[in-house]
């Protein structure tokens, strides 16, 4: 009697852990494990999130109320098997945080090289000297020994001065500096765009270039020449100019005497010929005495 006593216990008993194990699937591989959108509650809302489930596993439905609280959530983005479990992981992209701190480091370098620039721009603006200060220092008039000579820059108004070299005179009210260029002293400017241009042709070699390709025979009060150094272009195409203009004596049609006005622009920079102007009708002028 004890014996069937004890058998009918003893298949009770594996009945019940045949029920248990059957009732929680078990992985042999990752491909038994798959990712599963999960329910959850959040208050009386239903909100989903990864799970790793097996695949054979079936989700219930939630009644989510008013005070079911807000867990929190692990980021998974993986699903494996491990010791015959599905187990969930999150799993870094290498690819996309290599990315994001290549995106970070650029942004950081670019921050930091355009602070170098504004650092260095203001240094570059406290080692230059403002002509208009020296002028006033030494009551209108600054000289100082350049490349072809002495140049003089001279006061003519509160806004205008003159560059002058070998007796060429140039107007101009640019915001003109004084620089050190190559153990010589030399001028530049700033222009209305932010940048620096140094002036490497002085005006008696701006007057050469011009009166050459003008074909005057000089640049002076005879002929009403003027030699201003202005801005021209605009945005990142503004440059420093010589802007050369004269009149000279001609005959239309080799009969009527008339003054024609011609006018060429030289490159404060590089010396190069920007453009030259005439009346249209040059073409049927001649020059004349």
């Amino acid at each position: 009697m004890k014996r069937v006593i004890i058998g009918l216990m003893l298949g009770i008993f594996l009945i019940g852990m045949i029920g248990i194990i059957s009732a929680v699937e078990i992985c042999a591989k990752d491909s038994d494990c798959v990712l599963k959108n999960t329910p959850y509650c959040c208050g009386n809302k239903t909100e989903y999130a990864n799970g790793c489930y097996h695949i054979n596993e079936t989700l219930k439905e939630l009644n989510c109320t008013s005070t079911s609280p807000c867990p929190g959530i692990a980021a998974i983005n993986s699903c494996e098997c491990e010791d015959n479990k599905c187990v969930g992981k999150e799993t870094r992209n290498e690819k996309n945080e290599t990315e994001e701190d290549d995106k970070n480091n650029s942004i950081e370098l670019r921050k930091e090289i355009k602070d170098n620039k504004k650092k260095l721009k203001e240094d570059i603006k406290e080692l230059r000297k403002n002509v208009k200060e020296l002028i006033k220092e030494r009551k209108g008039e600054y000289k100082f020994k350049g490349e072809r000579g002495n140049i003089i820059i001279r006061e003519i108004s509160d806004d205008k001065k003159e560059i002058i070299v070998e007796k060429i005179n140039a107007r101009t009210g640019l915001n003109l500096t004084v620089e050190d260029l190559n153990n010589e002293t030399g001028l530049g400017a700033w222009l209305s765009n932010g940048r620096h241009a140094i002036i490497k042709f002085m005006p008696d070699k701006a007057s050469e270039r011009a009166i050459e390709r003008l074909k005057l025979k000089v640049c002076n009060e005879s002929n009403n020449c003027i030699i201003e150094l202005k801005e021209v272009g605009i945005g990142n195409k503004t440059r420093i100019a010589y802007e050369i203009s004269a009149e000279e004596n001609s005959k239309v049609l080799f009969i009527f005497k008339n003054k024609m006005k011609v006018v060429a622009q030289v490159d404060g920079e590089t010396g190069e010929i920007i453009s030259v102007k005439k009346p249209w009708w040059s073409f049927l002028a001649s020059k004349s005495d």
